[in-house]
């Protein structure tokens, strides 16, 4: 049995649910359309979050499991697909990450209920809390989740989805537009979202939405993305990592086997 901990595949096809999801709430009045995210199984993938969660070696070993599973659904849920076309209208584009999102989300819930089975609920808390610190203030704005908890109302959610539609537009013309400062200029426009978004909610959302992140937790994010460090506007493993086709990006490292223990800690 292959024991390579291959996450890369998995967080493509997870991110890319998220991404679509993300577009489906957007085009029904849902919060979000910035792209991306963190599945569980990605962050898993991370030695230093098996630390923090206390994953003993036999949770390990299951998780491994559920990796190989998953990666055997995803890659069958993904078969048939046309590869994306990187020229196609944002029409197109929509309706393409919605197939995408229909043949995989039943996936996707099996895999998180595999999960579920193997963390304990003190566990599965913690990861949600890390995933938010990820995502950032952005992309946690399109889980459901944390819309609810929230309360985004119908005019704040028109807002954020007109700020992340914006941005989008502003990275593909820089992208388009060559010039040597890609990166830095990616990043202020970013930035500059991130604020404009913050600036949305109200004091009383913004107070909340520390709170769902729990302790802070500085994440070696390179750990995510297999030592390639965070992608674009959706993070690491989101719809901001570019594709091309179908095919996904090559495994990242396997992590180091979690410490063992003569029983697992009760979190």
């Amino acid at each position: 049995m292959n024991m390579r901990f291959g996450l890369g595949a998995l967080a493509v096809a997870l991110g890319l649910v998220l991404a679509s999801q993300s577009a489906a709430l957007a085009q029904r009045g849902g919060g979000g359309g910035f792209g991306g995210g963190n599945s569980s199984i990605q962050l898993l993938g991370s030695e230093q979050i098996q630390k923090e969660l206390a994953i003993t070696s036999e949770q390990l070993e299951k998780i491994k499991t559920v990796q190989t599973e998953s990666r055997e659904l995803m890659q069958k849920a993904m078969e048939g697909l046309a590869p994306f076309n990187r020229d196609a209208t944002p029409e197109e584009r929509t309706a393409a990450m919605e197939e995408r999102r229909k043949k995989m989300e039943p996936v996707t819930k099996e895999i998180q209920s595999k999960l579920d089975a193997v963390l304990t609920d003190k566990q599965k808390t913690r990861l949600k809390e890390i995933a938010i610190q990820v995502q950032g203030n952005r992309g946690a704005l399109q889980n459901p989740d944390v819309v609810a908890a929230l309360k985004i109302t119908d005019e704040q959610k028109t807002k954020i989805e007109k700020i992340g539609t914006e941005l989008r537009e502003e990275m593909r013309n820089l992208r388009g537009g060559g010039g040597g400062r890609g990166g830095e200029a990616m990043q202020e426009l970013m930035a500059e979202s991130e604020t404009r978004v913050m600036a949305v909610l109200t004091a009383e959302q913004k107070e909340t939405l520390e709170k769902l992140k729990g302790a802070k937790i500085e994440i070696d994010r390179t750990q995510l993305r297999g030592g390639r460090g965070q992608g674009g506007p959706g993070g690491a493993g989101g719809a901001g990592g570019r594709q091309r086709g179908n095919n996904p990006p090559a495994d990242p490292p396997a992590p180091k086997e979690a410490p063992k223990a003569d029983a697992a800690p009760e979190l």
